[in-house]
């Protein structure tokens, strides 16, 4: 349901997701190298999907990239994952966490913003000036309630 919130979307559809996905990964086992739950990595790509082409682009594309997903599977082209250090791997996860933080940031402090559209910087300098908007109600309350999640 965060995801779904996340990427501007009813809450309900992440648990559509769930089921619709859930159900057959069980029944087949999935594998050891299988990403069976939701990833925060999927933020950052189907964000600017759901902007662009509403919520049926995105289950276009869903239905798309499952499709090809199958269609690569008996050739292994995910095969040289393998030999991908491992700083390369933490620092891909490490920039996909300051985007989704970024996002986060207008709900934390009760900006008043639309929308956060267009590249990272461009994400920072519409936070920064929408900062005298900032809620001094919320913003204490969702720091407290961000130190309690990381203690």
């Amino acid at each position: 349901m965060a995801l779904a919130i996340a990427i501007g979307v009813p809450p309900r559809h992440g648990l559509y997701t769930t089921i619709i996905a859930g159900a057959p990964i069980a029944l087949t086992g999935g594998s050891a190298v299988n990403i069976s739950g939701p990833t925060a990595a999927f933020v950052v790509a189907l964000l600017p999907i759901v902007h662009a082409h509403g919520l049926g682009g995105l289950l276009i594309a869903g239905m798309l990239a499952g499709l090809l997903l199958v269609g690569m599977g008996p050739g292994r082209p995910g095969a040289p994952i393998e030999v991908v250090p491992y700083p390369v791997t933490v620092g891909f996860t490490a920039g996909i966490a300051a985007v989704i933080a970024t996002l986060q940031i207008k709900g934390l402090h009760g900006l008043d913003l639309i929308t956060l559209d267009g590249h990272f910087t461009a994400k920072l300098l519409a936070i920064l000036e929408a900062l005298p908007t900032l809620h001094w109600q919320e913003a204490p309350l969702g720091c407290v309630t961000l130190a309690v999640l990381i203690l």
